[in-house]
């Protein structure tokens, strides 16, 4: 509830605070509707899928630090983290914004793939056009499901997470879309 959250906020004196983008655009929308404004808001997370560009513009122009997380339960959580890049200061506010709405790159002992929807041996380029299936690998990715017979990863270890994804020749994530979908 918006108005809850944004009372406990204000009482509180909230400084960071972790939502899905749902979370956010409520939020957003209640203080447009009431006018009231959170100074103490320092930095905002966000995670289970990716926010709308305007959710993570707009609380960037409010000076609020903006992250993303993605992750999932075969990842133990976490998969990627957003950072600041060494030359973020002299980016524009559009290019830390464009930086702020990608997954981001991952933690220490996490690698990311993406290969090609139709012949998944194909590892596709991270030029940050080339979209394909996601995989993750790592020393706590899953590799087996709870009593399941067979492994949940292929013989070389590759999770594939059921996400459309590209990575940028920096290394981050930036998900587009469901294999399903």
């Amino acid at each position: 509830e918006p108005a809850v959250l944004c009372d406990l906020m204000a009482s509180e004196k909230v400084t960071h605070l972790a939502g899905v983008p749902t979370v956010w655009l409520g939020f957003l929308g209640h203080l447009d509707a009431t006018g009231i404004e959170l100074p103490a808001l320092k930095q905002a997370i966000t995670g289970g899928s990716a926010p709308p560009r305007a959710v993570v513009e707009r609380l960037m122009k409010m000076g609020v630090r903006m992250m993303q997380a993605w992750g999932m339960t075969e990842t133990s959580p976490i998969g990627t983290v957003t950072c600041e890049p060494e030359d973020w200061d002299s980016l524009s506010f559009d290019e830390q914004v464009t930086i702020k709405t990608r997954q981001g790159r991952t933690p220490f002992g996490i690698e990311i793939r993406c290969v090609d929807l139709d012949d998944r041996s194909k590892v596709l380029p991270r030029d940050g056009a080339t979209s394909g299936a996601l995989q993750v690998r790592g020393p706590w990715v899953v590799k087996r499901y709870f009593k399941a017979e067979a492994d949940a990863t292929g013989p070389d270890g590759w999770f594939d997470t059921g996400d459309v994804a590209l990575i940028h020749p920096d290394g981050t994530l930036q998900i587009t879309d469901r294999t399903k979908d």
